[in-house]
């Protein structure tokens, strides 16, 4: 071997242990960014499931709260129910009482709404039509308790039942349709009060 063969052969040689350690730092660098790369990659994966983890989470909680207002809704629409129901049905069992029932409750009504001063009161055309033989004497006696008195008005109001008092060309609306309007919310509440407390 010449000195110049020796001398390209000893530049291989160097060549091949450069490149042997250029590779094996090449690779052990790949490595370092592979383990970097899966070590990120798992934290990724964690952060990832546990924002699911979460949203599921949360959508469960806002699932069992809106079931929960409808619920609540549903049972409250339930109650209003049952309470218009009874005072709906304390209204019928008013309307469908037999005259002297029906009669007495008038008198009791007028002996709470008269007034001291001279009025009359007008029925409907089916209640004048049917008022008992001794009504007007009981309502002149709780008028005039009043220090008032009242007289049965010849024309008919388009009522459903109980009566208008009229004093001075002012007229109060005792109907029982008016009464119990105006009666709603208390009623409600008392209602209410009986059968849910």
């Amino acid at each position: 071997m010449t000195g110049l063969d020796k001398i390209l052969s000893q530049i291989q040689e160097e060549a091949k242990i450069s490149a042997a350690k250029i590779i094996a730092e090449a690779d052990k660098k790949a490595e370092g960014i592979i383990k970097e790369a899966e070590i990120e990659t798992a934290k990724q994966a964690e952060k990832i499931q546990a924002q699911s983890e979460a949203a599921v989470q949360d959508y469960i909680s806002r699932s069992e709260s809106a079931a929960d207002l409808y619920q609540k809704r549903l049972a409250l629409a339930t109650k209003q129910e049952i309470i218009n129901g009874v005072i709906q049905q304390a209204y019928d069992k008013i309307m469908s009482a037999g005259d002297s029932e029906y009669f007495d409750l008038i008198v009791k009504m007028v002996a709470k709404y008269a007034q001291a001063q001279e009025g009359e009161i007008i029925f409907n055309k089916k209640d004048r039509t049917r008022l008992p033989s001794n009504f007007e004497s009981q309502i002149q006696k709780n008028a005039g308790q009043k220090g008032g008195s009242i007289k049965i008005a010849q024309q008919t109001a388009n009522i459903d039942g109980g009566f208008v008092l009229v004093y001075g060309g002012v007229e109060e609306n005792c109907s029982f349709k008016a009464l119990f309007d105006s009666a709603k919310e208390t009623l409600q509440d008392k209602v209410h009060e009986l059968l849910f407390n």
